[in-house]
């Protein structure tokens, strides 16, 4: 079959989309030494490692990543780690009060396009909900590949099995 998958008619989401400025929690501000261990593991190194047996060398390294991320560009790929000072973490300047900051449970679920609030639960701490999304998929990503398959599978002449009505044409949360 030969196909060519059709283009998004919607416009992409920035990260500034879902960010709620002046965030209140302290806890994601980053400051000090937080901070100074972000840029640090933001920043790119190359180095000279040996193998475990000491029989060679070889050149290790990794990119330098933007810091803080921009609010023009659509958001990374979230990690189960996001609250944590880690490498792959978002890091933010908050338009409202420009403190340097991680991202909130509420963005996280932004980003994924869950409601806000989707996953606070009782006895869910935010170290879970981030975790949570973390492993999430975004929902409107998915709907919008299972439009397509649909799609594609309608236009397949030699389906005898196919039920017309199982359409994807939206996702309910």
């Amino acid at each position: 079959m030969n196909c060519k998958l059709g283009q998004s008619k919607k416009t992409q989401t920035n990260l500034g989309s879902v960010i709620l400025p002046n965030n209140p929690d302290k806890s994601l501000w980053l400051r000090d030494e937080r901070l100074a261990k972000m840029k640090q593991m933001k920043s790119g190194f190359q180095m000279t490692k040996t193998s475990r047996r000491g029989d060679y060398t070889y050149r290790y390294g990794m990119g330098n990543m933007r810091f803080p991320d921009s609010l023009e560009l659509p958001a990374r790929t979230m990690v189960t780690s996001e609250h944590t000072i880690s490498r792959m973490s978002h890091v933010i300047l908050d338009p409202g009060n420009h403190e340097y900051r991680l991202l909130s449970p509420e963005e996280t679920e932004q980003i994924n396009t869950f409601p806000v609030g989707w996953t606070e639960l009782e006895d869910v701490s935010n170290s879970q909900r981030y975790f949570t999304m973390g492993n999430a998929l975004v929902v409107n990503l998915v709907r919008d590949i299972g439009k397509e398959i649909d799609k594609l599978v309608r236009q397949e002449s030699n389906l005898t099995k196919f039920n017309p009505n199982s359409a994807v044409e939206n996702v309910e949360h």
